[in-house]
């Protein structure tokens, strides 16, 4: 067999490089994946502004924590993927649901053990165009998931997301976006204790002497008056 050889053009080899340069910058679309701590779940699976995010949280109470995202690309996103970490003692992980967006291949792993919600990923079902629809494209933000959390620790604590074993895609390329690419908003929270139980026993208890000193009032003065009729 002859092997052949040839010399590329040092000024076609440039060319090359510049528009193969090119073209991967233009693959390359920021993606902001963002965690919104709240007290309940908000309406909508899509929003042009992120909800309220709640920072503070009674010891022993339940709380949810959204996940969004938002692409700069057009086109939208087609999957999203993260790994949760929080503190095992200071949370518990009730349930992850995943939104309708969100639908296809849609899976997570829970390990309370070590507070981390593994590989939360969902895909955008099949539609028009291919590899899903407009889907969180700025300035609209999209529900990936939300996270149902007991608070059981007093303290302040983050809630941080970061890159998964599965890939975040956008619908524009439909091609796998390297993790420098992706910025996540994290959250932090405080749990404080509950509200004080004294002042209201206190309440209560003022309310029941005081209807207690009106009926005992009362039946002083139906007695007084029966004995004036009898004398």
């Amino acid at each position: 067999m002859v092997k052949k050889s040839f010399t590329i053009p040092v000024g076609l080899m440039a060319v090359c490089l510049l528009f193969g340069g090119a073209r991967a910058a233009a693959q390359t679309t920021d993606v902001t994946v963002a965690l919104v701590p709240m007290a309940a779940a908000s309406a909508s699976d899509s929003a042009a502004a992120l909800p309220a995010a709640q920072t503070t949280f009674p010891v022993g109470s339940n709380m949810v924590v959204e996940v969004w995202a938002q692409t700069q690309s057009p086109a939208g996103l087609s999957q999203v993927s993260i790994d949760l970490n929080y503190s095992p003692t200071a949370f518990t992980v009730l349930s992850v649901t995943h939104t309708a967006t969100f639908s296809l291949f849609a899976g997570d792993t829970v390990n309370n053990a070590v507070g981390l919600v593994d590989d939360l990923s969902g895909s955008v079902p099949p539609a028009a165009p291919a590899c899903g629809g407009q889907v969180g494209a700025a300035p609209q933000w999209a529900r990936v998931a939300v996270i149902d959390l007991q608070a059981n620790t007093l303290g302040t604590e983050n809630l941080v997301a970061g890159p998964s074993n599965s890939a975040v895609l956008v619908n524009a390329n439909c091609g796998l976006l390297s993790p420098p690419a992706v910025s996540f908003q994290n959250a932090t929270v405080t749990i404080e204790a509950a509200g004080p139980l004294v002042p209201a026993v206190l309440t209560w208890g003022l309310l029941v002497m005081t209807i207690l000193s009106l009926v005992i009032g009362s039946v002083r003065i139906r007695q007084s008056r029966s004995y004036s009729l009898v004398e």
